[in-house]
């Protein structure tokens, strides 16, 4: 299967979520595009109209037993984000601000994925800044060309010119 052979639908998650232009122009006809009639990604999974949807945010309801949903790859938390690490040399960028102690309590293994991060991989695998993360960065906008999302190979400078000028 290539990049070409997979139709890609921006839109919110569950019915609780706003409407919104989450495309920003940067919609493709036959490639990305709006969830067809603006239905949420979830109902549109259940009905089998989507083949997988990719969010950084569970709906509420995923874990129970009853949900119908399942994480597409079962190994998605540990030996596959080590072997990730060891191949490209970063983590992907995420972007976890905080966590209430309730979103701890109910969910501890959180807390032990963290620990276990912190221990295995390198002292430096969550540096902040543009030179830290450059590698990453430079990955990111190749594969947005490569998928033909930009019209151009945009370098790491070219997407944060004012970090890039920075000592």
């Amino acid at each position: 299967m290539e990049i070409d052979d997979v139709r890609w639908f921006a839109g919110r998650l569950t019915a609780e979520h706003p409407i919104v232009d989450r495309l920003a122009g940067f919609g493709r006809p036959g490639r990305i595009e709006p969830a067809p009639g603006e239905r949420p990604l979830i109902e549109l999974l259940k009905a089998g109209e989507l083949d997988a949807v990719f969010t950084p945010f569970m709906p509420e309801g995923f874990f129970l037993p009853a949900s119908g949903l399942r994480q597409l790859q079962p190994d998605f938390y540990y030996q596959a984000e080590r072997a990730y690490f060891n191949r490209v040399g970063y983590v992907p960028g995420i972007h976890t601000l905080a966590m209430k102690p309730a979103l701890a309590a109910a969910h501890p293994w959180l807390l032990d994925d963290l620990r276990r991060t912190a221990q295995e991989l390198p002292a430096s695998w969550n540096e902040n800044g543009f030179a830290a993360n450059r590698k990453m960065i430079a990955d990111f906008g190749r594969e947005l060309f490569q998928q033909g999302l930009t019209h151009r190979l945009l370098t790491p400078e070219a997407i944060f010119p004012l970090a890039a000028g920075e000592k």
